[in-house]
């Protein structure tokens, strides 16, 4: 009988290495074929981003090999974005889904140079310059304290269902605002040229917006949310932006005069009016309010009334004076508020 000489391949081995050829040259055949391409790509749940950028990140085209690229690859790549919250990619055939979930963007500031946008969350993501044409279908935040942007974060996270991509994008501006009655306003000017005034605690009427335009005749209409009575209501633009600076200037000049300014009654009155109505005889004694005796603030010459924040500020030593009564103010940092000056500097 003849011996299979030493060395020589089995029939079965060279069928196995036959089929292991044969699967290799397939895969590399279809891996350099078209039919290995991506022939349907899509981004869905992305709003700030582009479709195309999120496809740039992820270093992925129609001309992609999609079995060469795992799923968690790509969706590590995409969640180095700044506002994605998160992230899942879906291969099916030929067919490659990314699913996006950003963060809810309310606006955008500028702080120290960099653009950064502020979440629904109060969360500030910072914008990386390749991605500031994105800011443009979001609100400019302007001159809104840190304190301010928070508490307006918390009163439209209440509403947060209802705060949409498409209401947020109708608002061009967001800036502070005070009036005779609130001086915590804030005013948002619309891309189609009306203006919302409101409080911060009706930011929650803002969803409602959409709901009035079909009532409206005419742009440049303006608006006061009103959440204490369900309402918004149109109101003459004439009304809330009466000159704010004559309207400081009578309440100082009433304080300083001795007198105190009766919000309710928009007007002056002074202490013996008081007594008069209530019959107590002016030389009967009475709680007198302490005079507080600041004559080194008095003194600074370069008191400036300021447009913005409505208040009198010493650019020289940065101390500011309320418009309502003779009370002197310094800006604290770390509480970030304005602390009430209970004796003279100097």
């Amino acid at each position: 009988m003849n011996k299979p000489k030493r060395g020589s391949f089995s029939l079965r081995t060279i069928n196995i290495i036959c089929i292991v050829i044969f699967v290799l040259s397939s895969f590399l055949l279809y891996c350099i074929s078209d039919d290995s391409k991506v022939r349907v790509l899509s981004s869905e749940g992305n709003y700030f981003y582009t479709d195309q950028q999120i496809y740039d990140q992820a270093h992925i085209s129609l001309n992609t090999r999609m079995w060469l690229f795992p799923e968690a690859l790509m969706e590590k790549q995409i969640s180095n974005l700044n506002l994605i919250e998160d992230v899942e990619v879906k291969k099916s055939e030929n067919r490659l889904v990314i699913q996006i979930k950003e963060k809810m963007p309310i606006g955008y500031y500028i702080e120290d140079s960099k653009y950064y946008v502020l979440t629904i969350d109060n969360e500030p993501v910072e914008i990386d310059s390749e991605y500031k044409s994105n800011l443009i279908h979001l609100p400019f935040i302007s001159e809104l304290s840190k304190s301010q942007r928070k508490e307006m974060c918390n009163e439209l996270k209440k509403d947060e269902k209802n705060i949409t991509h498409d209401l947020i994008e109708k608002i061009s501006q967001i800036v502070p605002f005070q009036s005779s009655y609130d001086d915590n306003m804030i005013r948002l000017i619309m891309r189609d040229g009306n203006s919302v005034y409101t409080s911060m605690d009706s930011l929650k009427m803002l969803s409602k917006y959409s709901l009035v335009l079909t009532q409206l005749k005419g742009n440049s209409a303006c608006l006061l949310l009103d959440a204490a009575h369900n309402a918004i209501d149109k109101i003459d633009c004439s009304d809330i932006t009466t000159n704010r600076k004559e309207l400081v200037e009578k309440i100082n000049a009433c304080v300083q005069d001795g007198g105190h300014w009766d919000e309710e009654e928009n007007e002056c009155s002074y202490q013996d009016e008081k007594e008069n109505e209530t019959g107590i005889d002016e030389d009967s004694e009475s709680e007198e309010v302490p005079d507080s005796s600041f004559a080194y603030l008095d003194s600074i010459a370069d008191w400036t009334y300021d447009e913005n924040s409505g208040w009198y500020i010493s650019p020289s030593t940065g101390y500011y004076k309320s418009p309502y009564t003779n009370e002197y103010y310094m800006w604290d940092n770390q509480s970030i508020s304005f602390v009430l000056l209970e004796k003279d500097p100097q």
